[in-house]
């Protein structure tokens, strides 16, 4: 209980889940290389600015401010989600520290939080790794396509399953 911000975990899935999508359908077209500089460069500057700077703290913050910042935060959801449909990697290691540090959420909650958002960028990633092998082992463009969005939807018959069988 109070580990999770659902009103902002809604959005934030859906900011993802759209930059999850442009990622993955754009990733073939990125040489490897500078995704992975891009990668390594977002995660440096996550790291740095986590270990340097103290939280904002909302509680005293004017609400046009606040949501200022929650506009970025969409933002950089938009670019997580991304980055994360290239390389074919989850988010949280970059939303975590954006929701602690821009919008001064505990830790506990941003971790919490960002714990909802692994579907959607699982998704994206299975979608790069199922283009990837198709493209490897020779198929055409259309197949290679409809492959991506199959991998895209993978998951959507597991809304029927019961809990007991995940």
């Amino acid at each position: 209980k109070d580990m999770v911000d659902i009103d902002l975990m809604i959005v934030l899935v859906v900011w993802m889940t759209a930059g999850n999508i442009i990622g993955s359908a754009v990733s073939g077209a990125v040489p490897s290389d500078i995704i992975q500089v891009l990668f390594a460069a977002v995660m440096l500057y996550t790291a740095v600015n986590f270990l340097r700077k103290t939280p904002v703290r909302t509680d005293n913050v004017d609400p046009d401010r606040l949501n200022w910042r929650r506009l970025i935060v969409y933002l950089i959801a938009l670019g997580t989600g991304a980055i994360g449909g290239m390389i074919g990697v989850g988010g949280g290691v970059i939303i975590i520290p954006v929701l602690y540090l821009v919008l001064g959420l505990p830790l506990s909650v941003a971790r919490g939080t960002s714990s909802f958002l692994i579907g959607p960028s699982t998704t994206a990633a299975v979608a790069v790794y199922a283009r990837d092998l198709a493209r490897a082992a020779g198929y055409p463009a259309d197949q290679v396509a409809m492959i991506q969005l199959a991998a895209l939807l993978h998951d959507v018959g597991k809304i029927a399953v019961p809990l007991e069988i995940l």
